[in-house]
This record gives structure tokens, C-alpha cells and sequence, in this order.
């Protein structure tokens, strides 16, 4: 939610497969692309459910922590209580 109370939903394509989707811009993993020559400027960049769901295993196979997803982030996946 927003400071005024409302959900804001945003669209935009994923930082890794430029794929558009849904997501929660206050909620949604992103990064920051620090080889790209205007880093100081660019905002971080969201990552769309798949990409997470590839990139999680090969961070923990390097000895990182998984990109958490909280519930409601994507809005076009079911949320189970």
C-alpha cells in the first residue's frame, strides 16, 4: 500500500528478461545494474517471478541468500492465506 492506503500495482519489464509483468514496485526484488555507465542515475531494476524462480539456485549454490518474494508481490499469482 501507498501512504494514501492504496495498492499500486506498476507494469514494466523484468531487469533480467525484459519481459513485462504486474508487480508491486514497493515490494518486488530488483537490483541495481552497476556495469551500466549512467549506475548513478538508474533506478533498480524489477525481477519478474521466473527469473527469480532461475536465479534463486545459482545463488545459493555460490553461498548467497535467495531473493525473497513476499506474498502479494506478483499480482497475477494466487495468494493463499
Amino acid at each position: 500500500m501507498d501512504e494514501l492506503g492504496e495498492f499500486v500495482i506498476a507494469l514494466g519489464p523484468c531487469g533480467v528478461c525484459e519481459v513485462p509483468f504486474l508487480f508491486d514496485p514497493y515490494l518486488v526484488p530488483s537490483f541495481k545494474d552497476d556495469t551500466s555507465p549512467t549506475v548513478e542515475t538508474d533506478p533498480w531494476l524489477p525481477i519478474c517471478r521466473t527469473c527469480v524462480d532461475r536465479i534463486n539456485p545459482l545463488r545459493v549454490k555460490a553461498g548467497r541468500e535467495p531473493m525473497q518474494v513476499p506474498a502479494g508481490v506478483y499480482p497475477d499469482e494466487a495468494v493463499t492465506p
